[in-house]
């Protein structure tokens, strides 16, 4: 019995000392909308809404934070950008990944939401002149 009760103190202090594993950004994907932008985030696991921020700069840049996040960086080359982003950087800075984003139209305000696969997040841009005209 004692062997027993050693093992399981053992598994238990082995599992709760072990950090939880650091969700991998898998793909992001960009929807144009007539009034602004879509971006979804795909991760290898659960990734929770609040491990998500964003804030836009008046030199053209909007960065977006994940916590508790890595980033796939065979993704990189394939990521197809819209013609209404200029450019896209990754920074990894320990256990956050953060991008930045140049926009060719400022946005009026953002959002984060999530649906029902809680691997994905999406960021809507939202801008007050339709972002197409704009570009084209």
């Amino acid at each position: 019995m004692q062997i027993i009760n050693c093992i399981l103190i053992l598994i238990t202090g082995f599992a709760l000392g072990q950090p939880g594993q650091l969700s991998i950004l898998q793909n992001i994907d960009f929807q144009v909308k007539e009034n602004g932008l879509i971006i979804e985030f795909n991760f290898s696991s659960d990734i929770s809404l609040e491990h998500a921020s964003g804030w836009y700069a008046q030199t053209e840049w909007f960065y977006v934070t994940f916590l508790n996040t890595t980033i796939d960086s065979t993704i990189v080359p394939s990521i197809q950008k819209p013609k209404v982003i200029k450019d896209i950087q990754f920074d990894q800075a320990g256990e956050s990944v953060q991008l930045s984003i140049k926009l060719s139209v400022p946005p009026k305000n953002h959002e984060f939401f999530q649906r029902s696969d809680m691997k994905q997040l999406f960021l809507s841009l939202r801008s007050s002149m339709p972002i197409i005209s704009k570009v084209d």
